[in-house]
């Protein structure tokens, strides 16, 4: 099967948009390309363990992929009106390209005070940390940008109990962490059924059992629910608020991220107005992150 890659660049001002857009387009998996994150997150391995190369652009792009046919021709034309013609690029890449696109190949990379992520099994394991097991390049949430560190910062505050939802998924790394930590029962749906396929093998990896469905969290049959994680965008989080209240039980946990810093207050209005205390707001490079509580005094 051949695909489209498309690369975008963005800017902070119109970066959320043309990534929402993206994923109204159907993309079929969507990667964030920040050299100045890259650079920063090189900086601070040892010299042998770094990589040999950039990532496939030396500016803010997204990288997004659809199936190449006419659907995917069109999606080309809509962006470059979106953002003009010169700021789009296009290539065709088979099924095996598209899985090892951009692996950067980091040693080990850690996160917090509880997580090290490995590209691969390594022969020997941090033994102070959760090891998380996930190849760079595949879908959302890698954990080289600060929205999904910022999720597993504040998952390490968490209190393990009860059923957890991973709303968006992406990649997985969240439905991970959470299993590590103790959730057993565990619920997983993303729109994009690569990203869901991408999941499934990162959770088989780590020999994590879940739900994985390709669903929007909207539709799920079930709630019950008394933790929900969203990696999401902030305009997207203002929609499903609603939404997690009812699949949520009283008192129920959110941890939610991908909101730009400029959005935070009108995500955080949203929230009270459905029901949920901030317990904490964490910041990192211009992303802001939640941790609620659903009901008690604001």
């Amino acid at each position: 099967m051949q695909w489209l890659e498309i690369t975008v660049r963005v800017n902070q001002d119109n970066r959320e948009l043309v990534l929402y857009r993206m994923l109204e387009l159907g993309a079929g998996g969507v990667q964030e390309c920040d050299p100045g994150v890259f650079l920063s997150l090189q900086a601070q391995l040892p010299e042998e363990c770094r990589p040999e190369r950039m990532p496939n652009t030396e500016c803010n792009a997204l990288i997004g992929y659809w199936l190449a046919n006419e659907q995917g021709r069109q999606v080309v034309k809509e962006l470059q009106e979106l953002v003009g013609a010169e700021q789009v690029t296009v290539r065709e890449i088979s099924d095996e390209a598209w899985l090892s696109t951009n692996s950067i190949g980091f040693a080990e990379l850690l996160v917090g005070n509880r997580w090290v992520i490995y590209p691969e099994k390594p022969a020997v394991m941090s033994s102070d940390r959760f090891p998380i097991y996930l190849r760079p390049g595949q879908a959302f949430g890698t954990g080289l940008h600060p929205t999904t560190q910022l999720c597993l910062e504040l998952l390490e505050e968490v209190p393990v109990a009860g059923k957890a939802l991973d709303a968006g998924t992406g990649s997985g790394i969240l439905t991970i962490a959470l299993s590590r930590l103790g959730f057993t029962d565990l619920v997983a749906c993303d729109i994009d059924p690569i990203a869901v396929e991408v999941a499934k093998a990162n959770l088989a990896a780590n020999e994590v059992r879940a739900d994985v469905r390709c669903a929007d969290p909207a539709v799920l049959p079930e709630g019950g629910f008394s933790l929900i994680v969203a990696n999401i965008l902030a305009e997207v989080i203002c929609e499903l608020a609603p939404v997690f209240v009812k699949l949520s039980n009283p008192g129920a946990g959110l941890i939610t991220s991908g909101i730009v810093s400029g959005k935070s207050p009108q995500v955080e209005m949203v929230l009270c107005q459905q029901g949920y205390r901030i317990i904490k707001k964490a910041e990192k490079e211009n992303w802001v992150a939640y941790w609620a509580q659903l009901g008690g005094e604001q």
